[in-house]
Formats: C-alpha cells, structure tokens, sequence
C-alpha cells in the first residue's frame, strides 16, 4: 500500500496603511518557493481577493528579516474601495529586497 502525504499550501496576508493612507498588501508562504508556477498562484490569490487589482502592477518581492528571510512574495496595491479580507492581517512595515 503506497501513501501520498500531500501539504496544504499555507498563505500568509499580510497589508500596511501608509501614513498617507495608502494601503499595500502582501501575499506570501512561509517555503523558499521561488518558482514562475508559484507566483502565479500567489498572483490568483491576490485575484480572488481583490478581482479589481491589475495583474501588470503586483511586484514580486524577495524578503528579508530574521522569520521570513529567502522567501519570496507578491505586493500589490489595495484599491481605496475593496474591502480587506478578515485573513489579511495588519503589520508595520515590509522587509522587501526588490
């Protein structure tokens, strides 16, 4: 008998509010996936979310900090009228390299 042990991909969201009001957010895993195929289904993510945000102006991001260091995530801005899902969560700031 032969076992398949298949993980369920965890997504981490994350926005910030800048003093301006501008609202970035942030999806993520916590693997050192940094393949096109695992970019794109954070892109779909962020589609299913927020239907109104153009694909053309999320930014991948390669991270930084002591937790998430090597990980990889797409960024992109929150419309002014979406409402933020209950499973983003707010934070202080981003540790992006680029």
């Amino acid at each position: 008998m032969t076992f398949l042990l298949v993980a369920k991909m965890i997504y981490i969201k994350e926005f910030v509010i800048s003093p301006t009001g501008v609202r970035t957010g942030s999806v993520r895993t916590d693997t050192y996936a940094n393949t096109a195929g695992h970019i794109n289904r954070l892109a779909e993510v962020i589609q299913s979310d927020f239907p109104s945000v153009d694909p053309d102006s999320m930014k991948v991001c390669h991270y930084a900090g002591d937790r998430i260091r090597r990980t990889y995530g797409v960024e992109f801005r929150i419309p002014e009228n979406a409402v933020i899902p209950n499973d983003y969560i707010q934070i202080q700031e981003f540790e992006c390299l680029f």
